[in-house]
């Protein structure tokens, strides 16, 4: 009986374990097609909160660009300000980090930010993901 109910708490703490990796690793937001304007134009996602505690850095990846071969992204608050500093990415970068100037906190609104690295008179657009983790 003893030997059957270990094996039981075994099986359960393999299962909560797994489940846990599996949501933790599925936190990736994929933004589409968003449109950079001509002249360095600024380019905001809607806000998200961002929740993760002891966290003092957002990841993005870009994964197509029309218009363009780099863009500029950084993370900001729901006043525009920037929060992280600027990094230029080429198409087909892996996950970047963007470290914040500051420990941002908790339930704070966060929105991806970014703009066509390249002057250009004409739109540009930019499809990847971002990990606000």
């Amino acid at each position: 009986m003893k030997k059957i109910k270990n094996i039981a708490l075994s099986l359960i703490s393999l299962i909560a374990i797994n489940g846990t990796v599996a949501f933790a690793s599925n936190i990736d937001r994929p933004f589409t097609k968003f449109s950079l304007p001509a002249n360095y134009g600024n380019c905001y996602s809607p806000t998200q909160a961002f929740k993760v505690n002891n966290t003092n850095y957002s990841y993005v990846k870009p994964t197509s660009m029309i218009g363009t071969s780099r863009v500029s992204f950084w993370i900001s608050n729901t006043s525009l300000q920037p929060l992280t500093g600027v990094i230029d990415l080429p198409v087909g970068s892996s996950f970047n980090t963007m470290y914040y100037y500051s420990y941002p906190g908790t339930n704070l609104d966060v929105r991806l930010s970014c703009e066509n690295a390249e002057y250009s008179s004409v739109n540009a657009s930019v499809t990847g993901l971002v990990d606000y983790d």
